[in-house]
């Protein structure tokens, strides 16, 4: 992802190739191992129309915070999923014990002395990473039930709200092509955004593009495929070691 926006500086394209690629991939494999799930794509689409937006906010949100504000204070501002996951939770009438609190309480507090010390801070990136973070916990929280009701697997719920984001995201594809920095028309003017991440000059633009939609497919499907398996609050605090491990990879 970082790649992808350090090359290209363009957050619209970045969310409509990951879902595309993504959507694109899963059709493939879906037409020779689920044919019957193609034909129930409209009905699925339509039970799934809530998940799938929040799907779109969330990714698009995040692009633009860590093209604006990086990857660490976005990535760390989302480990405040728990703490949303946990709010939601309660107005649902969920209770939990006095040591969920306290780690949510130590969670907020490293939030803030992290975010409030990155160098790379900027308040609109923080704010995409905060819309961001609501969109993801609500997502995390009403996609379950709804997974569940059209008996789905996780892997199969992916497919149809990549797909349907896809479409939902087409507009973002035309903002691109309007935009004089944006992927179509750098790559056109042969230069392809600005610097790259350290030791990875290698990559062209196809590469770069394959590379951020094939991890975001595998990404996603292994979250779908592990969100049925436990707790909204479980996978949440998952989420939260899957972010802070690319803070540290990164650094």
């Amino acid at each position: 992802n970082n790649l992808f926006l350090s090359t290209f500086g363009d957050p619209f394209a970045h969310t409509f190739v990951r879902f595309a690629l993504s959507s694109g991939l899963g059709l493939a494999y879906a037409a020779f191992t689920a044919k019957e799930l193609l034909s129930s794509l409209p009905h699925l689409a339509r039970g799934l129309l809530l998940p799938s937006t929040l799907l779109l906010v969330a990714n698009l949100l995040n692009s633009m915070g860590m093209l604006f504000a990086g990857v660490t204070v976005t990535y760390v501002v989302k480990s405040l999923i728990p703490f949303f996951t946990v709010v939601i939770c309660r107005l649902q009438g969920q209770r939990f014990g006095a040591p969920v609190y306290a780690a949510l309480l130590l969670v907020c507090i490293g939030v803030s002395l992290a975010s409030a010390t990155a160098l790379e801070f900027d308040w609109s990136g923080f704010a995409c990473a905060i819309g961001s973070t609501l969109a993801q916990t609500l997502l995390n929280v009403t996609s379950r039930s709804r997974i569940q009701d059209l008996q789905l697997s996780g892997s199969e719920a992916f497919l149809v709200m990549a797909t349907l984001c896809t479409a939902l995201s087409a507009p973002l594809l035309l903002v691109s092509l309007l935009r004089q920095d944006g992927l179509v028309r750098t790559c056109a003017a042969g230069r392809c955004g600005g610097p790259r991440a350290d030791g990875l000059e290698q990559f062209g633009p196809a590469a770069v593009v394959m590379l951020a939609a094939v991890s975001y497919h595998a990404e996603y499907t292994l979250n779908f495929l592990f969100l049925p398996l436990c707790s909204s609050l479980a996978f949440s605090v998952a989420d939260i070691v899957r972010r802070l491990g690319t803070i540290v990879f990164g650094a």
